[in-house]
């Protein structure tokens, strides 16, 4: 499967050099297509951390999903298809020792680049006085969408009312749209739609064994009247905070076949976090139990 985040982004040129590489790289690596999946991305920054070529792999036990590689498209598309063609294959290959780790996993709160985070928040005003400039000088265009006044105003001017919501899909990968949602929603209220976070949710659900478990640990909203507070858009320490719908991700759960409960993080007292636990419904499963409780009646009333 691949998955084009880059649309509207990437021109259609971008995309015909990249395909055939993957083609060659699918012909030599010793995995079958069905275990791997592309995410087409454009990283906002053309200097970042990130590598142009991602590798994730999974845990599996030798039948599930194998890796996902995730390509930048703002930078492979200026390597030539040799070089975009190795740089794959080495990364999917077992062993493959380029990659240095600044550390053992942990917490990501407790990460050395969480740490750095913290430390150049905090240090900002030193940051401004030794370049004299402001810190979003360095952003692409200069300015920081966040505090960007000619940014949110687009935004804005961009609602208008949409004549049938029936006919919107909430994602791409559901079969779920606007209408059925707005239905269940108290009248004149403001959530989240929370697009893209429910299309990958989606995806991942798919990914998941038939047996297994998929927890998210988020600012989720477990109760639609919880909307009647401010729950963003917000900003902490330069990021832009929102809540996500949780009702509206449990819509998609049991669209899907999957249940999805919201419960309170317990570890830490007074968190906001809230974790969601979704795991396939087995309508098999279901009969047997009801089949049970037939069978216990039967033995009731004979008795």
């Amino acid at each position: 499967m691949i998955s084009l985040n880059c649309l509207g982004r990437a021109e259609a040129d971008d995309l015909q050099s990249v395909l055939p590489a993957l083609a060659e790289v699918a012909e030599r690596v010793e995995v079958p297509q069905a275990r791997l999946g592309v995410v087409l991305d454009w990283v906002q920054y053309r200097r970042s951390f990130r590598d142009p070529v991602v590798v994730r792999r999974f845990l599996s036990n030798g039948a599930g999903p194998y890796a996902q590689v995730a390509l930048d498209m703002r930078r492979v598309r200026e390597l030539d298809r040799e070089a975009l063609v190795a740089a794959i294959v080495g990364r999917l290959s077992p062993g493959n020792g380029e990659r240095l780790f600044l550390e053992d996993w942990v917490a990501p709160s407790k990460s050395v680049m969480w740490a750095f985070n913290r430390s150049y928040w905090r240090h900002l005003s030193a940051w401004d006085t030794t370049f004299e400039k402001d810190y979003s000088a360095a952003l692409p265009g200069g300015v920081s969408d966040g505090t960007n006044p000619a940014f949110w105003r687009e935004r804005i001017e961009a609602f208008v009312k949409i004549p049938d919501p029936s006919a919107v899909r909430v994602a791409p990968s559901v079969d779920l749209d606007l209408g059925e949602v707005l239905a269940r929603l108290p009248e004149w209220t403001r959530v989240h739609l929370s697009s893209v976070a429910v299309e990958s949710l989606a995806q991942t659900l798919e990914l998941l064994h038939p047996e297994g478990v998929l927890q998210l640990q988020d600012l989720f909203v477990r109760d639609l009247g919880e909307y009647s507070s401010f729950l963003g858009p917000g900003k902490i320490e330069g990021s832009i905070v929102n809540w996500l719908n949780g009702p509206l991700f449990q819509m998609v759960g049991e669209r899907l076949g999957f249940h999805a409960a919201l419960e309170p993080f317990t570890h830490r007292e007074g968190s906001n976090i809230v974790v969601l636990t979704a795991r396939r419904r087995d309508a098999s499963s279901d009969e047997r139990l009801l089949a049970s409780d037939e069978e216990l009646l039967s033995a009731r009333a004979a008795a």
